[in-house]
């Protein structure tokens, strides 16, 4: 099994909007807060790096 390195680049956020933004048009009314990160797994063989958002209330589960 291949072992990875993980690093994680916080580069926007917090930014606040509507729930429609990222409920798929659901929750207009609700506001909610989210950081945008960029995530680098480096292998010994091949490095994958990828960006999304995460929303304020499922950060604290994950420990970011």
């Amino acid at each position: 099994m291949t072992e990875y390195e993980i690093y994680a680049l916080k580069y926007a956020g917090p930014l606040k909007s509507s729930g429609a933004f990222l409920m798929w048009f659901k929750e207009w009314e609700r506001v909610v807060e989210r950081n945008y990160y960029i995530w680098c797994l480096k292998g010994e063989n091949e490095t994958v790096d990828i960006c999304f958002a995460i929303i304020k209330r499922i950060g604290p589960a994950l420990s970011l």
